[in-house]
């Protein structure tokens, strides 16, 4: 399987034959669900440690290389995808990698509850009912990521975001 990192992915073969067994599939599932919690913990560290240290992430912001600029990209351009931002990855097909690992292809979508600083971002215990039209998805997009499995669990070895759809009347204020 080949990767073209400009949002084009390769087809989805109907056929199962590259299927990885079913520890696998289930263990690479849980990561992403637990990488989406630990994005809304916003802690760098913690999310920098689920990908490898020489990870590539083809980014609709540009290509990032290792854990380096990872973290300069957290601190200086990401910071207003995740305020206020819910995270699901769903229709996850995961196939046998050619090098060592598995490829798992999903939709993710970022569902928008608050604003950095609100009310809404605080586990309040009641529920919180807004008027302005949130929550709402505010982008979604095909995500295909490479894993491979350290001692630690799967890693993110690479990430392709495909073509990206975002609500811009979502976007924090002087982000545009």
């Amino acid at each position: 399987m080949s990767f073209i990192p400009n949002g084009h992915f390769p087809p989805i073969n109907p056929s199962t034959s590259n299927n990885a067994s079913s520890e696998e599939r289930c263990t690479a599932i849980d990561f992403f669900n637990r990488h989406n919690f630990i994005f809304e913990e916003w802690d760098h560290e913690k999310i920098i440690s689920t990908f490898l240290p020489q990870a590539d992430v083809y980014h609709s912001h540009g290509t990032i290389r290792g854990h380096e600029e990872i973290r300069r990209f957290f601190e200086e351009s990401y910071e207003f995808f995740i305020h206020g931002i819910t995270r699901s990855a769903t229709n996850h097909v995961v196939d046998r990698d050619e090098e060592s690992g598995v490829v798992v292809r999903y939709h993710e979508t970022l569902i928008r509850y608050g604003w950095k600083g609100d009310d809404a971002s605080n586990v309040s215990g009641h529920d919180t009912i807004r008027t302005d039209g949130l929550p709402a998805v505010w982008w979604t997009g095909p995500m295909t990521d490479r894993l491979r499995m350290t001692a630690d669990g799967w890693k993110i070895f690479e990430r392709y975001l495909g073509a990206p759809i975002r609500n811009q009347a979502l976007d924090p204020p002087n982000t545009a």
